[in-house]
């Protein structure tokens, strides 16, 4: 048995090892890598900050061009029912007066707190976005608002989400079924003691069933 490697070829040459980068080669390298990275990293805050800036510059110019929307509701907003009443009707259609005067007889500080995000223009009809977020939740509407002549009334107010919660609901249906608008916010709450009825249903269940195989049991014993 052979123990020993067999011998080299006479005609058989090393392979060639690779030569070593300089270090002066190498740290420019890495120069060029990091300058790489520093402008790509500067861009990508670059963009970010210029997404910001155009951003509240559009909302800028859209609050300058919708600003007698704005007027509209934040002048509606300060009107207290009783003594504003009547300037209340010449800023509000039939239906939003009685919107405003419900939301005033039960929630008079309901709109307190909310910001412009957004409008949607329509012909005739325009839908002013609009946001709050405070430890309750995060509530979203759009404050519907008619022109009738050369004057933006208020109409009525969509909500799409309240303290969190989604709601999609005219506040006009609200105001007309109070109960079930109620029970929509409340839902995780009533499903919660839903649960727990139908637990304490079925708990009661099994208690009388296992009462009654011990009636039968002690019966026939």
């Amino acid at each position: 048995m052979q123990t020993t490697p067999p011998p080299i070829p006479s005609n058989c040459s090393p392979s060639p090892l690779h030569p070593a980068i300089p270090k002066s080669q190498t740290s420019g390298v890495l120069r060029r890598a990091a300058t790489v990275v520093a402008a790509v990293v500067g861009l990508l805050v670059a963009g970010c900050v210029g997404s910001i800036a155009f951003r509240h510059v559009t909302r800028q110019a859209a609050l300058r061009v919708n600003h007698d929307k704005v007027e509209i509701i934040r002048k509606i907003q300060s009107l207290r029912l009783a003594q504003d009443s009547s300037e209340a009707k010449t800023l509000c259609t039939r239906k939003g007066f009685g919107v405003w005067t419900a939301m005033q007889q039960q929630f008079p500080d309901a709109s307190a707190g909310f910001t412009v995000v957004g409008f949607k223009n329509s012909g005739e009809l325009s839908d002013v976005a609009m946001i709050r977020d405070t430890v309750e939740g995060v509530s979203r509407v759009h404050v519907r608002l008619i022109r009738t002549g050369t004057q933006w009334r208020f109409e009525d107010i969509f909500c799409s989400e309240l303290q969190g919660r989604r709601m999609d609901m005219w506040a006009s249906y609200a105001v007309e079924h109070p109960f079930l608008a109620a029970a929509k916010f409340h839902k995780p709450e009533l499903e919660a003691a839903c649960g727990e009825v139908v637990g304490a249903v079925k708990g009661m269940a099994d208690f009388a069933r296992d009462l009654s195989v011990i009636i039968k049991a002690l019966k026939g014993s």
